[in-house]
């Protein structure tokens, strides 16, 4: 199972890519999802994606700087598997912003593609 999602994360090139939201989930499923768009050349226009971290072991978040002007982009993913995956999230969050980082342990990742 974690050869096909590895397989479909290799297919994208996770280089400044808009991200319309990042929901944290801790009550009952420990979750992370983060809802981005990738652009598509021959519809020329954008599709919505889901990345879901099920069963997250282990998460650190640096430090977040909100300001009206500010625009979440994943700059990089980076990600490995040995018993559980390791990732390592980079966004940009605008012209002169700092940067910000989500490392996680998790047990599983779905990509899920979505329709409006």
């Amino acid at each position: 199972m974690h050869k096909d999602i590895i397989k479909q994360l290799d297919e994208i090139v996770f280089h400044d890519v808009p991200v319309e939201n990042i929901l944290i989930k801790n009550e009952t499923t420990n979750e992370i999802h983060i809802d981005f768009l990738l652009y598509n050349e021959s519809s020329k226009d954008y599709q919505k994606y889901l990345l879901k971290f099920k069963n997250v072991i282990e998460s650190k978040f640096s430090a977040l700087l909100i300001n009206k002007n500010t625009d979440f982009e994943i700059y990089s993913f980076d990600y490995s598997y040995k018993d559980f995956f390791n990732c390592k999230l980079t966004f940009l969050l605008g012209f002169g912003e700092p940067s910000f980082e989500i490392e996680l342990k998790t047990e599983n990742i779905e990509l899920i593609t979505k329709n409006e």
